[in-house]
């Protein structure tokens, strides 16, 4: 073998190493009973209750995340509080909830403009744009990114 392949096999081969020993260990520091559910679904409601039925299948000790486009057609702050509208159903997690913003949520409408809609039902009315903090959860050792 030529020692310009035998250099470049060597960080390989080191990363191998330790990819395995990284899996090795957090396998082996596992505990029973150490489950987290998380729950998330994108395209979620609109004003005529249709995030209902997919709330009944969230069950209730999972984290929740949304994966955009939470507030059909606009992300306006009267449809997300709306008791037809997300706050009338995934509105029950919120307290648990990680939102991903959507287009929906996002575009700009004579209610909404830059996703303030969003921004004011997820983190409370004049509060901006959502930080890091927002969307992450710690949950036991496990931190989740939306």
């Amino acid at each position: 073998m030529e020692k310009s392949s035998q250099r470049k096999l060597v960080p390989l081969a080191c990363l191998l190493l330790v990819g395995v020993a990284l899996v090795w260990t957090s396998r082996s520091r596992q505990t029973q009973g150490a489950i987290t559910v998380v729950a998330g679904a994108g395209d979620i409601t609109d004003t005529s209750n249709q995030g209902v039925a997919t709330a009944a299948l969230v069950p209730s000790d999972a984290q929740v995340i949304t994966l955009g486009d939470n507030q059909y057609q606009d992300g306006c702050l009267s449809a997300f509080t709306s008791s037809s509208g997300y706050a009338g159903s995934w509105g029950a997690f919120l307290s648990r909830t990680r939102p991903a913003i959507g287009n929906h949520d996002s575009h700009d409408t004579s209610c909404s403009t830059a996703g303030n809609g969003y921004f004011d039902y997820f983190n409370g009315v004049g509060s901006g744009t959502c930080d890091y903090s927002c969307r992450t959860r710690e949950t036991g050792r496990r931190l989740v990114f939306v």
